[in-house]
């Protein structure tokens, strides 16, 4: 049975018990008696300051009083707090012919309280009990009896006109949980003895309660609650798939395990993606509002729901107000009220807030996954129903609430971080004689892709995936500027380590990628990279091209912009240099032997001068020539 349910029992039974009461201590009367009519009452909850020191309550010779939050039948306070009670009754107008005053006028309350881990009723006595201003004495038979109380007769006849007013304390002991003050009225009836106008009320009080937000990554949430990675999770109550509710505390069911407990390593530095979550300004629940009072997540009034100003979406108490209309919250600023007025001056009618939308953060780099937010079965006002109906749907929502020494409930948001893609841009480069580059895009180059594995277990154990991975061998990336840099390079890789990957297959490809026309590959369709390191590894370069690296490495940073460009992603492959002509060798000069000719005949060394027979040449051929000219003349 939940806790709405059981508090309305509760409050029925009390109904009926003083109901009972009334009826069991009543006198017959004349049937002929005239019409009485019972007179309205007007009631004010006030709060007494109190104070708790060594686990007692203190006594305050002035306490503060001031003004109580209450709805429906439920408030808070903090032990040793107390509520004042002024209740005035009245005839709301003259009496018409034939009416006659109320008969033995009477008034009974009983208050309780119960304490952490234990549901039996404790009895506590009301104080301070003032009728018209006058002290009573607060006795067994009287109006501070706790359980089954005697309705006290007050006034034997409540007169035409007259007014009479009840005053009294009650506090919350040093060790109490919650506490009920019930309280009812009656009279003497007229025709068969019973009563009439009889009236009843009571207050629920609570311990303060409290509620804050975390935001953290799903996949360590899940490793945290110890579910698998790819595991099918539904949340309670059918209403869909997602994370399961942590278990509710109740003063039965004790902490561990609850909402009431931090999960520890989601707690560590840097597991927060964004600050913690507990209170949230007006304005940005309510656009519409111009201010930007910090609402605070706390419960103060014992609705249910995510903050005290403006009410959440779930009330419970029907008929309070008209939901279909919304509420009218008062934002409590430096002491005063805000109003709840638009820019131009008219009034809101505003729907229950703050919603599970308004407390998702916009995390840049990072998409929102799910909660582990409470889901009740009467969580919001069905809008779609008719006139004077009141179904609740299921939903996520809170009823803050207390338990013990623990004060404030913890919920997790989880997110996942937004994919990125890259654009791989590849280029043919060859040198010159003079080392000069030229570059061209290269079409047909073959590459694969692979993820970079960290094998660190994460802050709340998550193991890493080593399933389809491998180690190799990855050298430090180098780009020659010369042709002998390149033949260097392409003996001598450095700063080699081994490092685990995980090929990854990308849409539209059988594994591998080669590049276009244009010397460029983008992976299709929508970025599916989680942001990490990784690894292009070239395959196969075309024609007579070198692969200086092997392995390319590239990282995808966090998307924290709303369009991120695709990371850049440079490959060169490099053509061997052609080596340059043979020369002949040249002959240094000798400063003391006199240059050759040009055009002479290099002859063999066999000993004999050079010199010499040079001249014995030119002696001959002149010699042939003389005799040659003699012939002509004979």
């Amino acid at each position: 049975m939940n806790t709405s349910r059981r508090l309305s029992l509760v409050f029925i039974s009390a109904l009926i018990s003083i109901f009972a009461i009334v009826l069991s201590v009543l006198p017959t009367a004349k049937v002929e008696a005239a019409e009485r009519p019972f007179p309205k009452y007007e009631m004010t909850y006030q709060k007494i300051e109190g104070k708790k020191e060594d686990g007692e309550c203190k006594n305050l010779e002035n306490p503060k009083i001031s003004h109580l939050t209450y709805v429906g039948f439920r408030t808070m306070l903090n032990q040793c707090e107390g509520v004042r009670t002024t209740i005035r009754f009245y005839y709301e107008k003259p009496f018409e012919e034939g009416e006659e005053p109320t008969l033995q006028f009477r008034f009974g309350v009983r208050s309780y309280y119960l304490v952490y881990g234990d549901n039996t009723k404790n009895p506590k006595p009301v104080e301070n009990f003032l009728y018209d201003g006058k002290e009573i004495q607060v006795e067994p038979d009287g109006p501070g009896v706790n359980s089954d109380p005697n309705l006290h007769i007050f006034e034997e006849v409540f007169e035409e006109g007259a007014e009479h007013t009840m005053q009294f304390d009650w506090f919350l002991p040093a060790d109490a949980v919650s506490g009920f003050i019930e309280w009812g009225t009656g009279s003497t009836g007229d025709t068969q003895g019973g009563s009439i106008g009889a009236t009843a009320n009571r207050l629920e009080t609570q311990l303060p309660a409290a509620m804050d937000f975390r935001y953290v990554l799903h996949s360590e949430y899940l490793a945290a609650r110890g579910f698998e990675q790819d595991e099918e999770l539904t949340k309670d109550l059918d209403y869909g798939p997602g994370l399961p509710e942590r278990k509710w505390a109740t003063v039965e069911t004790g902490i561990e395990g609850t909402t009431f407990d931090l999960i520890d390593c989601l707690e560590r530095d840097g597991q927060q993606l964004a600050n913690v979550r507990n209170s949230q300004p007006v304005n940005e629940i309510y656009p519409e509002l111009p201010f930007d009072t910090e609402t605070r997540f706390e419960n103060k009034a014992g609705t249910m729901g995510f903050a005290q100003w403006p009410w959440q979406f779930f009330v419970y108490q029907d008929g309070q107000w008209d939901p279909k209309k919304g509420l009218r919250p008062m934002n409590r600023n430096a002491g005063n009220f805000d109003p709840y007025k638009k820019d131009d001056g008219s009034y809101m009618s505003l729907p229950y807030a703050p919603t599970l939308k308004s407390i998702t953060n916009d995390i840049p780099g990072y998409e929102y996954v799910d909660n582990d937010i409470t889901i009740l079965e009467k969580a919001s006002f069905d809008l779609n129903q008719p006139e004077g109906s009141y179904n609740y749907l299921p939903g996520p929502n809170v009823y803050l609430r207390r338990v013990g020494p623990h004060t404030t409930q913890h919920f997790y948001l989880t997110y996942k971080k937004i994919p990125g893609t890259f654009e791989l841009e590849k280029q043919s480069v060859s040198f010159g004689q003079d080392d000069s580059q030229t570059r061209e895009a290269l079409e047909g180059a073959e590459f694969k892709l692979y993820q970079v594995v960290d094998e660190t277990p994460s802050p709340c154990g998550l193991e890493p995936d080593l399933t389809d991975t491998e180690v190799v061998e990855v050298c430090a990336y180098q780009e020659p500027t010369t042709a002998d840099e390149l033949e260097d390079m392409m003996h001598n890789p450095k700063d080699c380590e081994n490092k685990r990957v995980r090929p990854i297959s990308l849409a539209g490809t059988d594994g591998s990628f080669i590049t276009d026309e244009e010397g460029k590959f983008r992976p299709e369709g929508d970025p599916s990279l989680e942001p990490g390191d990784y690894l292009v590894r070239e395959v196969s370069a075309p024609g007579e091209h070198l692969i200086v690296n092997e392995w390319i490495p590239f990282t995808v940073p966090l998307q924290t912009d709303e369009v991120m460009d695709p990371v850049k992603v440079y490959a060169e492959n490099y053509i061997e240099p052609t080596p340059p002509p043979s020369e002949p060798p040249v002959t240094p000069s000798n400063p003391a032997t006199p240059p050759e000719t040009p055009g002479e005949p290099e002859l063999p060394v066999t000993g004999v001068n050079v010199g010499i027979i040079g001249a014995v040449a030119v002696a001959l051929f002149a010699a042939g020539l003389t005799l040659t000219l003699a012939r002509r003349r004979k």
